[in-house]
């Protein structure tokens, strides 16, 4: 039995369920925190994230105390503030969007052979409409959980899903990391009664 924290044993290149709904997950609370991007865009941020996950996860490491889906999380955040970027640049370059990997003109045949390519592509396929409504109504409880936060608690929350650790969102808000404990302690008990908190941890 691996360890507490650690990464789940699997085939090499496989997805687990559970790195799947994180993905979701993060895709879903990016959606809703941005305007660049929209839920059309959904499929292809989450096809994105699980080929970045795929080729970074390696680099995770148990006794530097973070579990492997906080970090999962923190990774995925990074990848899609990239994309953000990168979105928000061309969109002020006069640039198009990039081509879809589904577009014509997209990957060639050669890397359609990919079998890491291949395995995202199935993972995201098997999602039926049960779990398409399960992931949008965490979704909605997410979003209702957001705004049930006073002020400066849903500030502190915004800066930790954007910036991934806590010495960041202080240096995003100009605050001290010890005058926001005791706010990410508030946010965290919350989480916690609402059965929110394996998503937010």
């Amino acid at each position: 039995m691996p360890s507490a924290g650690a990464p789940p044993e699997r085939d090499a290149g496989g997805l687990d369920d559970w790195e799947i709904e994180t993905a979701k997950v993060v895709v879903a609370v990016f959606l809703q925190e941005q305007d660049v991007f929209d839920r059309h865009d959904r499929e292809d941020l989450l096809h994105e994230c699980l080929i970045h996950w795929l080729a970074v996860r390696g680099n995770y490491v148990a006794a530097r105390g973070a579990s492997v889906r906080t970090y999962m999380r923190r990774v995925l955040r990074h990848k899609l503030a990239d994309l953000l970027d990168r979105e928000t640049a061309q969109k002020r370059g006069g640039q198009q969007r990039p081509l879809s990997l589904d577009a014509p003109g997209g990957p060639s045949a050669e890397e359609d052979d990919d079998p890491l390519a291949d395995s995202v592509a199935d993972a995201s396929i098997a999602g039926d409409t049960e779990a398409e409504a399960e992931q949008a109504r965490l979704s909605e409880r997410l979003q209702q959980f957001r705004e049930d936060l006073a002020p400066g608690a849903r500030q502190l929350f915004d800066a930790l899903l954007r910036e991934g650790s806590m010495a960041k969102a202080a240096h995003v808000l100009r605050q001290p990391r010890s005058n926001l404990y005791r706010v990410r302690e508030e946010i965290a008990r919350m989480a916690r009664e609402q059965g929110l908190d394996e998503f937010l941890d």
